[in-house]
């Protein structure tokens, strides 16, 4: 990304005071003291690796490139210069980290990040009059993309899980697909399974039970949502939330069999949900987990736990999610484009987005 200024370092990387005042008489650059020869500088590093912090730089100013590239690229580095010392240094990886979440956090990157994403709102919504809809990330945080590859196993601390970076503004995201099949699920299970005659009685009752649930779920928020419309409605019926989930989503519960699904365009669409920072507050942070698995990664409760670092995004951050959404029927009442935008935040409020939500990650608010 381009930058207006006049310092063109690397993000979190900018010039330091000593870099600033030259090579004058008494002045200092990259550490050294210009005395005129007249011994060593006294505030040089020690030639010492336990007093000295490991020397890790980015190049890049664009956070998709330091994460996927350079900061594996400085992982096998260092593995090979361990290699030779025949020695692990643990502070690599604590320095590394340390340099990823000073450029991610710098505030110099969001305000070149923010107007693009702002232009990118605006387009779609000229081009397909969609609508936005902003939330915060609540504690403990916001984690995406972990399914990506991102671990060399070569550097202690290292972040080993991926994340979701958008390649040309840097921004991370959570992808449209996503947000969709979040939504989409909930319709799914409120339709519940079609009944077969090879399923037991058990597994049949606790279906249906649970598609019960699901439908008295969506029924509570569309009486919240829209009180006078919904006043005289008791129930949903499993063939409601199907016709519903084909004219909104498509041919996804029996795609062999139905003949009404809507035309793509005719479908809601989601795009990709884009987090636009916390004003000047840091967005991204640190967390681990420790499971106890042993050499093949499979469950082993006697080991001891290996700790795994991942980035996440710090509760407080704003999210913005960017939907296309069309009026459909459900059962008799006709649900609106802004009805289905309350109804869809709702659901991303309740069951969160992204990575472990079953411990607390992923809730949101509106803001």
């Amino acid at each position: 990304m381009a930058n207006n200024g006049s310092d063109q370092r690397p993000y979190g990387q900018e010039q330091s005071r000593g870099d600033r005042r030259g090579a004058g008489a008494g002045g200092h650059r990259n550490g050294e003291r210009h005395d005129g020869g007249r011994g060593p500088s006294h505030s040089r590093p020690r030639n010492n690796r336990d007093s000295a912090p490991p020397n890790v730089r980015f190049d890049s100013r664009n956070l998709q490139y330091i994460f996927q590239v350079e900061y594996l690229a400085k992982s096998i580095e260092r593995y090979i210069a361990n290699h030779k010392k025949k020695e692990d240094d643990p502070k690599v990886g604590a320095e590394m980290n340390k340099k990823l979440l000073a450029a991610g956090n710098n505030q110099r990157m969001w305000e070149e990040i923010r107007p693009m994403l702002a232009a990118r709102e605006e387009r779609i919504k000229a081009f397909s009059g969609g609508i936005s809809k902003s939330m915060r990330v609540l504690y403990p945080g916001l984690i995406i993309g972990v399914g990506y590859p991102h671990m060399t196993k070569q550097v202690t601390g290292e972040i080993q899980l991926g994340f979701s970076f958008d390649p040309i503004t840097g921004a991370p995201y959570y992808p449209g697909s996503s947000v969709k099949g979040v939504v989409r699920h909930v319709f799914t299970m409120a339709a519940g399974k079609k009944k077969t005659a090879k399923e037991d009685a058990h597994v049949k009752r606790a279906d249906q039970e649970r598609a019960e649930s699901y439908r008295a779920y969506l029924l509570d928020i569309l009486r919240d949502v829209d009180e006078e419309a919904w006043k005289g409605v008791d129930s949903l019926t499993p063939e409601d939330i199907r016709a519903f989930v084909i004219q909104s989503f498509g041919d996804v519960i029996a795609p062999a069999k139905a003949k009404t699904a809507a035309a793509p365009l005719d479908r809601d669409i989601f795009y990709d949900a884009y987090i636009v920072g916390q004003g000047k507050n840091d967005v991204f942070g640190l967390d681990n987990i420790a499971p106890h698995t042993d050499d093949n990664g499979l469950p082993a409760p006697t080991k001891d736990p290996v700790p795994v670092t991942f980035l996440r995004i710090l509760p407080g951050s704003k999210i913005t999610f960017l939907m296309k959404l069309h009026d459909a029927c459900l059962g008799s009442v006709n649900v609106s484009a802004k009805v289905k935008q309350e109804l869809y935040a709702r659901i991303l409020q309740d069951f969160g987005i992204g990575a472990k939500t079953n411990v607390g990650y992923g809730a949101l608010e509106s803001c």
